[in-house]
Formats: C-alpha cells, structure tokens, sequence
C-alpha cells in the first residue's frame, strides 16, 4: 500500500476512511438522491445497526448526515464521505429519461464545516451530448481544485453510465482503465469504479491511488457477493463502497460482517 496523499490534511482524512490494514469497507446509503430505495425507506435506523456492526467509513448525503450525526457519539466514529452531485436522467422520481444532466449541488467547504473525511463526484463516460460531458468535467476538476486547497480527499467514481453506452457495456474491461485513467489525470485521491473481470490487478498495481469497486446492483446469489469480495482482494483492491447487496438482503447485518471479514480477516467474530 504505497499511496501517498498530496497533502497532511487529506493524508490524515484518508486515515480515518481506511483501516490500518490498507483496506476499507464503506457502508454507502447516498441512493436517495433518486427517491426512497426498497431496504432503505429509513436511512437513520438502517446506519445505526452498521455504525453498530462496525464500519471503516459511510458514503453519504449532506441531508442524511445532518439528520444522524448523533450515531457518532454513540459508536466508534467511521469515516465521513459525502456525496455533493447528482446525475439526472429525468425529473420523475425512478422513472428514466431519454436526457442526461449533471449538477455539483453541495461545496467542498460545507462537506468539511460539517466533519466529512472526503466527498465525492461522478463522472459519467458514455453520454450522447458532449457539452453535458464537458461540464460534467469542468465542476468535478472545479470541486477538485476548491478540496486541494483544504486538504479534503476526493472519490472520484467514473461510470460507463451514459445513455450511449449500452447495457452489456456498463462494465466494460476496455474502456474501465480508460475511465480510471482520466479520473487520475483529473486529480482524484481515490477511485470507485465498477469491477470488470481481468483488468483490476494490473489497474491496481499501476494506480498510484488506492482503487475501490462499488457494489452495484444486488446480487443473485449472496456468496456470489462473497466471492467477489474475496476476488477483488486477491487482485490489489483496497476498498469496497457498497450498499444494495447489505441492506436490500434479508440478513443485512450478517451480510454487513461477513463482507468486513473479507476485508479484514482480523475483525472478531461477534
């Protein structure tokens, strides 16, 4: 694990995201942004059982935050990671649309007024307009820059979430390292990427940041989610940021600890 922070304040930030072992599993409930979610209809009580469970960090809303903070002084305190954009595809809430818009809808500096170890930003690939893409790119260097200044790291999750990118595509093992790459150049301290089978031990293993596979959608079968876990360490991973498979299960808190101890195989057993 030879990353090295840009500076003392994100080096400090990036501690308290990731476990002493190099790794971190980031409970993420940020999905709200798009309307209430099967499993998540009460985001406070469901962070309070994996505050409980224990957790490296919590992938976020500002909204959210604001209304559980208290579960910080109730429990050894996770990591904080607030999510400031949104990507819209329509205005009817879980019904898609044939546009696509992006917007930064929350400041580096009001993530740090309220305690947040990092934020992050989206950058979708694939997408039919080209003035939408550019300023997609245009905010998240603009948050990247405003966050350099305070020493606040950033997430930078780059997706092949574009309306021209079809389906099959969305975990594209071609066009991944490409995206991760720009993501880089951008000025990213961490990545959250999808996972695609044979690119992600050599993407690690040239990343000069740590690199995180998000979860994505819930899983067929619950040790297939295990295996992934298991897959993904073996190949350099240093992060996991998941949500849908943990709370949308039927036993999400022995789900929650079983994918920790993946991850950290020295957790206790309770």
């Amino acid at each position: 694990m030879a990353w090295t922070a840009s500076t003392t304040g994100k080096a400090l930030r990036l501690s308290r995201i990731f476990h002493a072992d190099g790794r971190s599993v980031v409970f993420t409930i940020d999905h709200g942004k798009d309307g209430s979610s099967a499993g998540l209809e009460d985001p406070v009580a469901t962070l309070a059982w994996a505050l409980e469970s224990h957790t490296d960090a919590v992938m976020l809303n500002l909204g959210v935050f604001r209304r559980s903070v208290h579960l910080w002084q109730q429990f050894p305190s996770p990591g904080v990671v607030l999510a400031l954009d949104v990507h819209l595809y329509g205005t009817i809430p879980k019904e898609g649309g044939d546009r696509q818009a992006y917007r930064v809808l929350s400041t580096v500096n009001e993530a740090a007024g309220l305690g947040a170890d990092a934020v992050k930003v989206i950058i979708a690939f694939g997408r039919r307009d080209l003035e939408v893409h550019a300023e997609n790119l245009r905010l998240v260097a603009e948050v990247v820059r405003e966050a350099e200044i305070i020493g606040m790291p950033v997430i930078i999750e780059p997706t092949l979430w574009g309306n021209a990118i079809p389906t099959e595509r969305k975990n594209d093992p071609v066009l991944i390292p490409h995206i991760c790459r720009i993501a880089i150049e951008l000025g990213a301290d961490v990545l959250k990427v999808p996972y695609a089978e044979g690119v992600f031990a050599d993407l690690c293993k040239r990343s000069p940041i740590p690199v995180a596979v998000m979860g994505g959608a819930k899983t067929d079968s619950i040790e297939d989610f295990y295996a992934l876990g298991r897959q993904i360490v073996a190949e350099g991973v240093a992060g996991l940021i998941v949500g849908r498979n943990v709370w949308q299960h039927d036993d999400s808190v022995t789900v929650w600890r079983e994918i920790n101890r993946v991850f950290h195989p020295t957790l206790s057993s309770s």
